[in-house]
């Protein structure tokens, strides 16, 4: 048995029970409801309730969730107290994950619309590695253009830093500001965008110019054709959704052509593996170059079928044209 609120004859009769302040419990389909009024909120208890009054001396009234008053909703309801599955029924800790995603939205605009009001005459002294933090960078944005097809946003790097020193401590959200989220989300939202805005300077200052630097390595990849990165991804994206691809090599002095399967070239690599090659293939292999893998560099064409793929040489012309033109925009 359950207390289905989505019936109109029983969400009247509980809501009712609800805003009685005469009434502090009622029995519904075998269970006792315990309500406390808390601020603008009825939080719900909820026993089962026994044909013996003595079996039930010692049942405990355990939480089902909350009541609002103002907005007149439901919220982290559990059994017996039962919506539909299609009513949003969020319990207090959804909505602080709510409210923690809203305030980083927020924050996250600001800063892409006003950095350089809000960074004006700001700066922050950074002992960077350089070379490090360049080649850290570098593979990022090579793995998530080769594997994701798509790069980090701003909202990337920034994160909401609840502790700091005592001066900078921003109290982190509780039950008693999720009420407030409730019933007034934006005004809620805004005073936690203006605290972190102001105590947060330092932290945002180092996440912006962490996602600018980002910014900057990809682009220089991008005017970089000569990079043998834009060669794996174009074959990759070439072969998507194709099982195998006849490939032609040109290694220690030798031109080899092989049936390989073509998620080989699927991972993001300095060198392919000869383990994919159909046998006959691979057992020639062998013999010619000694079980050394192949890199990007050797291959001279990739077919499928009667489509070519892949062609080094027209792939090189193509990329010195492209790179040209960059070096004269």
């Amino acid at each position: 048995m359950v207390i289905n609120l989505e019936k109109e004859e029983t969400r009247n009769k509980f809501v009712e029970f609800l805003k009685d302040e005469n009434q502090s419990e009622i029995a519904m389909n075998g269970y006792i409801v315990l309500k406390r009024k808390y601020k603008n909120n009825q939080l719900l208890y909820c026993k089962y309730e026994y044909k013996n009054k003595l079996e039930g001396l010692s049942e405990q009234f355990e939480y089902k969730g909350f009541y609002n008053l103002v907005t007149n909703q439901f919220y982290g309801l559990i059994y017996p107290l039962e919506v539909s599955w299609e009513t949003r029924n969020p319990d207090a800790t959804t909505l602080k994950k709510d409210m923690e995603k809203e305030i980083k939205a927020e924050i996250v605009k600001y800063l892409a619309d006003n950095h350089d009001t809000y960074f004006k005459d700001f700066s922050v002294q950074n002992n960077y590695n350089n070379e490090a933090r360049l080649k850290s960078y570098t593979q990022d944005v090579k793995n998530d253009i080769f594997y994701n097809d798509k790069l980090k946003k701003l909202s990337d790097f920034v994160y909401l830093n609840w502790r700091g020193n005592d001066k900078e401590t921003i109290n982190e959200i509780d039950f008693d500001n999720v009420l407030e989220y409730i019933e007034a989300p934006e005004k809620c939202i805004s005073n936690y965008k203006e605290k972190f805005l102001e105590k947060r300077k330092c932290d945002f200052y180092n996440q912006f110019e962490n996602y600018q630097f980002y910014m900057k390595v990809y682009s220089d990849i991008q005017n970089n054709k000569s990079d043998v990165f834009h060669k794996q991804k174009a074959i990759k994206d070439a072969l998507k959704d194709k099982k195998t691809a006849n490939v032609t090599i040109f290694k220690d002095g030798q031109e080899f052509t092989f049936k390989t399967e073509s998620d080989v070239f699927t991972r993001w690599n300095d060198y392919y593996s000869y383990l994919r090659m159909a046998a006959k293939d691979r057992r020639k292999y062998e013999e010619l170059f000694n079980y050394e893998k192949y890199t990007i560099d050797e291959i001279l064409k990739i077919t499928y079928g009667k489509n070519e793929i892949y062609n080094k040489e027209k792939y090189n012309q193509r990329s010195d044209r492209q790179t040209e033109e960059n070096q004269n925009q």
